[in-house]
């Protein structure tokens, strides 16, 4: 299964995952931050073993109309077995930021890297952040990050 969903709501008191597929290990979703003025946070994987290149950073598109943010991107997901997901969020000071990152799930699945292609979509209760900062972050490959100005002109 290609799909893990993140929902974060008011009334939750921590995010959760609603896959089809084994859960994360060592880390995962449970270190991430419940955030009140985060409605929503969907995330998927679009495509494992990708063709897209991994050499930028990832992509952040604000849309104030809406409350929403989406990242897009394309990183190490280590081996075939491995995965990605939200390690953590936090919202301090008018900036929100979102760290994407690795997860052992098999350690004998071999030492082939892979690229996953993500999406991530974020709802937040009223207008989005000054700035989101998106960090993907793996132990082979360091991280890269993007921040984004969501109101600038």
């Amino acid at each position: 299964m290609k799909r893990r969903q993140v929902i974060s709501g008011l009334g939750m008191g921590a995010l959760s995952v609603v896959a089809g597929c084994s859960g994360l290990t060592e880390g995962g979703i449970n270190t991430a931050t419940k955030i009140p003025e985060v409605n929503q946070l969907e995330f998927d994987i679009l495509e494992v073993e990708t063709d897209k290149p991994v050499e930028q950073p990832p992509q952040i598109t604000c849309t104030p109309s809406d409350n929403r943010v989406r990242i897009t991107g394309v990183m190490y997901q280590g081996r075939r077995c491995d995965t990605i997901a939200p390690k953590s969020m936090s919202l301090e000071n008018g900036e929100y930021r979102l760290v994407i990152a690795a997860y052992d799930r098999d350690k004998s699945c071999g030492d082939l890297l892979v690229k996953a292609e993500y999406a991530v979509e974020v709802e937040f209760t009223e207008q989005p952040p000054n700035t989101v900062t998106a960090v993907e972050s793996t132990d082979q490959h360091g991280e890269e990050t993007q921040t984004k100005d969501c109101h600038a002109g």
